[in-house]
């Protein structure tokens, strides 16, 4: 008799690995439906879009000229993102599905920097379009009394390498000559929720709570060529965190056809987000 194997040491490692091993870190991702697919080698593809704003604390900042460098404080630091992405499901056990996907991202870090002797600078970073991934597990723990109750973890990341504005000016403006800037910013998530859902009729409305680790690492570089003088360089590097880390998930599915239904999706308390979702199972 075939020995039959249980998904549940797997899933531990899993989600053991994604913590200590996944660089932690993201905008914040989706959680979705606990439902699972429900079988073994079943395949899903959806099409998902997610708008959030995020609140983070500032950990590290600097600037530099080569020869002095300056720590200086900020506030008021808001990290805004707009993703869509294209994302695969496949069931590796009867409860437990895995999924990744990728796309498009759009983003936005504000913050008002805080120097010893200098009033106060408004800071805006605005990104070009980026690609950004993200992969995970889905797991269906127990039912009671009709209710699902499942967990979920993943990680996402992306990219920014937009433009650098200080009070709505490009840094060349501020030092009467051109500059030339590169700037490399990493965002990154880790985020794990337990949720509960039940199915009435078409409708499967869903509630949780989620906990999540999103950190950012920010280098900006102006080489500034003034109208007199030799050219310098000017570097910012800027590391932030999540400012909370708990929140609370609210969302729900339509099943439109037997095989295809759209989700809806609001997550607060550790950001303000929302997601719409539509997905075909084959």
């Amino acid at each position: 008799m075939r020995r039959k194997i249980s998904a549940w040491p797997l899933l531990f490692v899993f989600f053991i690995i994604m913590f200590i091993v996944v660089p932690v870190g993201a905008f914040a991702a989706s959680i979705g439906n606990p439902k699972t697919l429900g079988e073994l080698g079943k395949v899903a593809i959806g099409l998902e879009y997610d708008n959030s704003n995020v609140d983070l604390t500032l950990n590290v900042a600097s600037l530099s000229d080569g020869i002095f460098t300056e720590s200086f404080g900020a506030n008021n630091m808001r990290l805004m993102a707009k993703t869509t992405y294209v994302v695969g499901t496949i069931g590796v056990f009867p409860n437990v599905d895995v999924f990744a996907g990728v796309g498009m991202n759009k983003a936005k870090l504000e913050f008002a920097t805080e120097y010893a002797r200098d009033v106060p600078d408004d800071i805006k970073i605005e990104d070009n379009s980026n690609v950004a991934y993200k992969f995970g597990a889905r797991a269906k723990l127990a039912e009671v009394g009709g209710v699902a109750i499942g967990v979920t973890g993943q990680y996402s990341a992306y990219t920014m390498d937009g433009h650098y504005l200080v009070n709505g000016q490009e840094i060349g403006n501020m030092y009467q000559g051109p500059a030339e800037q590169s700037t490399n910013m990493k965002i990154s998530e880790w985020q794990a929720a337990l949720t509960a859902s039940k199915t009435m009729g078409r409708f499967s409305p869903y509630a949780g709570v989620t906990c999540s680790r999103i950190s950012l690492k920010h280098d900006t570089t102006f080489h500034i060529i003034p109208s007199e003088g030799m050219s310098y360089d000017l570097s910012f590097k800027t590391e932030a965190k999540q400012e909370n880390n708990l929140g609370a998930v609210f969302g729900t599915s339509v099943t439109v056809l037997n095989n295809f239904d759209i989700n809806a999706e609001v997550r607060t308390g550790n950001q303000d987000a929302f997601t719409a979702a539509v997905n075909y199972r084959f």
